[in-house]
């Protein structure tokens, strides 16, 4: 825990965030592989609506996230 302190707070958020992007672009690999959305325009927006959804779901809990180690450091 003491490698926390010693990174800057805006270099943290940036920390965290990269670091969420890696499981979401598994699951996006994930989603095209099951959907498939080039085959059909209803695929297409079943994909487009469903990674929409999942997007705001993973910003709220990154910001969570941000947040509750905000207020840990402090």
């Amino acid at each position: 825990m003491q490698l926390l302190f010693l990174i800057p707070p805006g270099l943290g958020i940036l920390l965290i965030a990269g670091l969420m992007t890696i499981p979401f672009y598994f699951f996006n690999q994930y989603l095209q592989q099951k959907i498939k959305p080039r085959e059909s325009g209803k695929k297409l927006l079943l994909y487009f609506i469903i990674v929409i959804a999942t997007i705001f779901l993973y910003i709220t809990a990154g910001i969570y996230v941000i947040i509750a180690v905000a207020k840990y450091l402090q």
